[in-house]
């Protein structure tokens, strides 16, 4: 036969209960329970693909369980002064800068959602690798 710890306890607090002494104690008792989340935000890629007309079309998983504001900031090549290329995320839509290091979007609040994104730089001159990464503002 087994003996379930758990078993023991509800048995000695049913009886604890019914006693006739216990029903005349009256007493209380309490209990404070304190903890706290970790602020986790991060972006996952999806698949991306190369359109007919140029255009690069995906998707990343944005998750972030803060209130505060976090900013979406694309890493690429520098670009040339003749050279061109926007980023659409979600609704926001931004030009590449020649520096390298362009925000495409600033979000508000808690999110989990798949994202649409839409590179077109089909105005450069030489390929180009674009990483996201999101941070808090």
């Amino acid at each position: 036969m087994k003996i379930f710890p758990y078993a023991s306890i509800v048995m000695v607090s049913l009886a604890t209960v019914a006693s006739p002494s216990a029903a005349e104690t009256r007493s209380s008792a309490g209990a404070r329970i304190n903890g706290w989340v970790p602020e986790i935000c991060r972006l996952s890629a999806g698949s991306f693909t190369v359109q007919t007309d140029g255009t690069v079309r995906g998707s990343v998983q944005e998750i972030c369980n803060t209130n505060s504001a976090f900013q979406i900031v694309a890493t690429h090549r520098s670009l040339g002064a003749s050279e061109e290329a926007t980023v659409r995320y979600a609704q926001a839509q931004a030009s590449l800068s020649e520096s390298g290091l362009t925000q495409v979007a600033v979000r508000r609040g808690q999110s989990v959602a798949t994202v649409p994104i839409v590179i077109d730089a089909r105005n450069i001159n030489a390929p180009i690798a674009i990483a996201f990464t999101l941070s808090l503002v």
